[in-house]
């Protein structure tokens, strides 16, 4: 039996079982591929900083790294979910071995 932490060093890691024995014309290998599933480590929204004028554009990016599944990136004005179609927001799915999920929003701000 092996009792193991499992940790995302282990991503896409592959144990191997390897059995041995006298009676054996050569060893048994078994081997298990390990689908880890792990939070964002890392998330940041990017894009203005304290505040922004009426009728500036805004283009924000957040980024969510390290996540495994890909982490789903809503945005929400207050508690109101913002529409993907009415408020122009492009997804951006990064490869899968980089970890790293981005949404980009770009609004006008009315108020």
């Amino acid at each position: 039996m092996l009792l193991l932490t499992v940790t995302r060093e282990e991503l896409g890691g592959e144990l191997t079982c390897v059995v041995s024995s006298a009676a054996l014309d050569a060893d048994i290998v078994k081997k298990i591929k390990l689908d880890v599933r792990v939070p964002p480590n890392k998330t940041v929204i990017t894009g203005v900083k304290d505040h922004a004028t009426q009728g500036t554009i805004l283009t924000l990016t957040c980024t969510a790294s390290g996540a495994r599944p890909a982490a789903k990136i809503d945005w929400f004005n207050g508690t109101q979910k913002l529409d993907l179609q009415e408020r122009n927001i492009y997804e951006n799915v990064f490869d899968t071995d980089k970890l790293e999920d981005q949404e980009t929003l770009g609004m006008t701000k009315f108020r």
